[in-house]
């Protein structure tokens, strides 16, 4: 072959009650041409969230992704995100 490329993707969610979930993502993918690898990487996150309303959402989470020929470039990061709905803030404020 004088290109190869093989991707593997895992979406996994795990429902808690119908307002929270947590959700895990991994995905790896290696490129080849002539033999050679040209790129690799591997993704990992997992998240979990809080739906308050339709709009209004807390996540909370953590990721770590790989990338580059021997794996040598990383990242870890760790994230809290607020979603606020218009609706409900300005309902928030006038109680």
């Amino acid at each position: 072959r004088v290109y190869d490329e093989r991707v593997l993707s895992l979406l996994a969610v795990w429902h808690l009650d119908s307002r929270s979930h947590v959700r895990l993502i991994a995905q790896r993918a290696e490129f080849e041409r002539d033999g050679q690898r040209l790129a690799q990487g591997q993704d990992l996150s997992l998240t979990w969230s809080w739906r308050a309303s339709a709009g209004t959402v807390v996540y909370v989470g953590a990721s770590r992704s790989q990338q580059g020929i021997a794996l040598r470039s990383r990242t870890t990061e760790a994230f809290f995100k607020l979603q606020l709905d218009a609706d409900d803030v300005s309902s928030w404020w006038r109680s």
